[in-house]
């Protein structure tokens, strides 16, 4: 049952935490909020951390913000055969360090800002060797990651997202997951750039768009 949880266990450091074990057919639940993003400050490498993140919350429990999971994990849940501590230490760390906008639902056209974590680290312990990933999610964005009954969230398995190579292709997915009950539509060049989030200055003949970003990103 991928939505299961571990019993309550306790970390090096000795704080208490519930999650669910690292797998990739761990389900994500993730606000339709987050799509919305005015611009997207993260790279793909840390967009994969936070959908780890995603993965082992029990989003209908916000008493519970914080997950642990080790190097070891993550990188047989990407698939590689190992990630330096020092790269995966900065992903986790500009998580914390960024800011996004999301639409103020109480002004339309205006933007409000939000920062997603209040606490992350990267560290090895002593005793081990090992070396653990804690992220906590900021008090002012649990209404983002929970309790999203009422403001409408996407939902997919943890693997469809973390073996994808392009940004575009991330960002395609997301659009594609939150549209799939039409079955069938049409974009506008317009709104696909929106999606992507394609800067006005790039791309700007259809020729470059089609072959450098449609293409590969369908593929």
């Amino acid at each position: 049952i991928v939505n299961s949880y571990d019993i309550i266990k306790k970390n090096p450091r000795g704080r208490n935490f519930m999650s669910k074990k690292l797998k990739e057919k761990n389900i994500v639940e993730k606000s339709k909020a987050l799509l919305l993003m005015k611009e997207v400050p993260f790279n793909l490498c840390e967009l994969k951390v936070l959908e780890t993140y995603l993965s082992k919350i029990n989003a209908r429990d916000d008493t519970q913000r914080t997950v642990t999971f080790t190097k070891k994990e993550y990188e047989e849940l990407m698939g590689i055969s190992e990630v330096k501590s020092s790269a995966l230490r900065k992903y986790v760390e500009s998580l914390q360090g960024k800011t996004i906008y999301l639409p103020d639902e109480n002004n339309e056209g205006d933007w409000k800002m939000y920062t997603l974590f209040s606490f992350s680290q990267c560290y090895q312990d002593k005793k081990s060797n090992e070396w653990f990933i804690d992220l906590t999610c900021s008090v002012e964005a649990k209404k983002i990651f929970f309790n999203l009954e009422n403001t409408g969230y996407i939902r997919y398995q943890l693997r469809n997202v973390i073996n994808l190579k392009k940004k575009y292709s991330y960002f395609l997915y997301m659009y594609l997951i939150n549209n799939k009950y039409q079955k069938k539509w049409k974009v506008d060049l317009v709104t696909l750039r929106n999606v992507l989030y394609i800067g006005e200055n790039k791309y700007d003949e259809y020729r470059c768009l089609n072959q450098l970003v449609i293409k590969p990103t369908v593929e």
